[in-house]
């Protein structure tokens, strides 16, 4: 036989053997399904999430398909989800229940075959914490203070003490003209979470009064703190409906101080009646105690009542308060006097008292020393009703605060017409002395 003639046949046997051994090959090797388990697990709770997977080939056929997750890995299907229907390309979403709060989970796309089943791509995912209330509520808002207000700016502090059991999403602080201002008035935002924050507002009109309040946004609404009422006006009148007075007042720096000595009066003693339980009212000069004929006096039109320190804790109309001890050292700080000159006692700083008195001798006594007025606070030498008499007007300015130092003292503040200090010191309640009454923030 020639030799190209057996060449050719072994060639047409060698191409029979690779057709039937390719042959055998696909009957015993099925085409085989291909998943993918997804790259990102979403909407992630304490005890559920959800996660899309792909099909990315049905191989000879798919029966059933889904996710399977687990606390371990590698993961099998201790739990699972399970669709049918299965065609190449198709995306299809598992929701994943009943998981433990703050735990890691693993988790692949599954696929049941005639054959084993196969198997995605691990991932791990960690669910949220469980909340402490599976109630949620609004959150709690504190509005803290109102400060450094000019004619078109204030600085607002508050803090959202409590997230009512739910994530705050936003806070701040809004205000208006009237009192309740919403979120639907004129606002600030001021970041999300619970904690102290400052917001700084502009645009204010000036010469106006103005409310304020913080507020606090959960899943559950808006919660809002309390009101404040402030005003960038810097000198006005208040009338107090207890009698029908009219007070000046006067902004100096955060503090708004009424510039005339409280006058309200409801009974009126001679200054021998004393007691340091009971409030006492007094007129300078004044021995009676016809309330009406005290008034018509012109001590009483000029420098008001002189109050014990029982009476002068009820002396200020609503809105208005008796100073504390350190509501006077902020004054004085704003004048000019330093912490530590401030918490001294008996006479501090240089002329803080000078920028406080009125001016002038009209009613003070020579030489009036310092006396610049430089605050507006005008204060007067209504003088005092002590040890069972009255002494001293023209020459002093005495009011009390309301910070008691014990069961028989209270502190208060004195002007001397000598000096251009103030006078810090304790003094027995039961003694009279002027109220200057400043007004609640």
């Amino acid at each position: 036989m020639r030799p190209g003639l057996i060449l050719s046949m072994k060639s047409i046997i060698f191409y029979l053997i690779v057709i039937v051994f390719s042959y055998s090959c696909s009957n015993d090797y099925p085409r085989v399904a291909k998943l993918s388990t997804g790259e990102n697990v979403e909407n992630i709770t304490s005890n559920s999430a959800k996660i899309k997977g792909t099909i990315e080939d049905i191989g000879e056929g798919i029966d059933l398909y889904g996710h399977c997750w687990s606390e371990l890995t590698p993961v099998y299907s201790s739990a699972s989800t399970s669709f049918t229907e299965a065609s190449p390309n198709k995306t299809f979403t598992s929701t994943v229940t009943g998981l433990k709060p703050d735990t890691r989970y693993y988790i692949r796309a599954y696929a049941i075959t005639s054959d084993d089943p196969i198997y995605g791509e691990i991932i791990s995912f960690i669910t949220l914490k469980q909340s402490v209330n599976s109630n949620p509520e609004l959150p709690t808002v504190v509005t803290v203070s109102v400060s450094n207000v000019t004619d078109s700016t204030a600085e607002i502090e508050a803090t959202v003490t409590d997230d009512g059991n739910a994530e705050v999403t936003i806070r701040g602080i809004c205000w208006n003209t009237k009192p309740s201002p919403t979120v639907n008035d004129y606002r600030q935002l001021s970041g999300s979470g619970t904690g102290n924050f400052t917001c700084q507002i502009t645009d204010l009109n000036a010469e106006t009064d103005y409310y304020v309040r913080a507020y606090a946004t959960n899943e559950i609404g808006t919660g809002y703190g309390n009101e404040i009422f402030f005003t960038n006006k810097t000198s006005g009148t208040f009338t107090d409906s207890r009698d029908g007075n009219t007070y000046n007042w006067i902004r100096i720096g955060n503090q708004v101080w009424m510039i005339e000595n409280m006058a309200y009066l409801t009974s009126v003693s001679p200054s021998s009646e004393v007691s340091e339980i009971n409030p006492y009212y007094y007129v300078y000069d004044y021995q009676g105690t016809s309330v009406s004929d005290a008034m018509a006096t012109n001590n009483y039109q000029t420098y008001g009542v002189l109050y014990n320190w029982p009476a002068a804790m009820e002396s200020c109309p609503s809105g208005w308060h008796l100073p504390s001890d350190n509501e006077w050292k902020e004054l004085e700080m704003y004048l000019g006097m330093s912490q530590s000159e401030a918490d001294n006692t008996d006479t501090r700083g240089t002329d803080e008292g000078g920028k406080l008195k009125e001016t002038g001798m009209n009613h003070w006594e020579d030489p009036n020393l310092g006396a610049t007025n430089e605050s507006g606070f005008t204060a007067l030498p209504g003088a005092h009703c002590s040890s069972g008499s009255f002494s001293g007007i023209g020459y002093y300015a005495d009011f009390w605060t309301s910070t008691e130092e014990n069961s028989e003292k209270a502190w208060l503040r004195a002007l001397n017409n000598e000096l251009s200090d103030i006078y810090r010191t304790n003094y027995l309640k039961k003694a009279g002395r002027s109220v200057r009454c400043v007004k609640d923030e």
